[in-house]
């Protein structure tokens, strides 16, 4: 092989390993985006019903033995 062809080669792949690293990257982002919105609905639950709890008692027991409070 000739080196100008070598380097070429080289070349392509690289330019298309940095377009799948960009695109790898941006799904990645994607879904850290989800799982933080999924995190922060689970967090408004969870405090929903320790201010529930406060006025049933019965609650309050089962979230305690799930250590949830």
């Amino acid at each position: 092989m000739k080196p100008s062809l070598v380097t070429a080669f080289l070349l392509i792949a690289t330019i298309i390993g940095i377009i799948y690293y960009i695109a790898w990257e941006r799904r990645i982002i994607e879904r850290s985006k989800r799982f933080k919105k999924i995190e922060e609905g689970l967090e408004k639950i969870e405090k929903a019903l320790k201010e529930y709890a406060k006025a049933e008692l019965r609650l309050a027991e089962i979230l305690r033995s799930r250590r949830l409070m």
